[in-house]
């Protein structure tokens, strides 16, 4: 059996500072994508709740007035434009949120503003 390259202490060394590295970068990435679940899977239940509810209210207008199936379109139409209002005010909500918190590099003093200096500068030098 060949002799290892590295003592044992040297490589569960390197392993483990390999996995906190991976575990820290697990870390940073985990609460936006949760975030970001959690946020569609609400918006996912107002749309489901605005339109259950109402045909719900519909059927139980329909069963006590008893006007068939126009309560239970009304209720069907009204839901669901309930529901659609409601996710379209999450949606701008969440994306006011999210571009208040966008992360914006900073800008580093070697970058040229556009290609246009870097002509001008190798004009000036000739």
């Amino acid at each position: 059996m060949p002799e290892p390259v590295d003592p044992p202490a040297e490589s569960l060394g390197r392993l483990e500072a390999r996995i906190d590295a991976f575990e820290a970068r697990r870390g940073r990435a985990g609460p936006a994508l949760n975030q970001g679940a959690a946020d569609g899977y609400r918006m996912l239940g107002q749309m489901l709740s605005g339109v259950l509810g109402g045909l719900g209210l519909g059927w139980f207008f329909d069963r006590e007035v008893g006007t068939a199936p126009l309560g239970l379109l009304t209720g069907l139409i009204t839901g669901a434009g309930l529901a659609i209002f409601a996710a379209i005010r999450t949606a701008l909500r969440l994306s006011a949120r999210s571009a208040s918190t966008a992360f914006e590099p900073p800008r580093s003093e070697t970058l040229r503003e556009s290609p246009r200096a870097d002509r001008e500068e190798l004009e000036e030098d000739d």
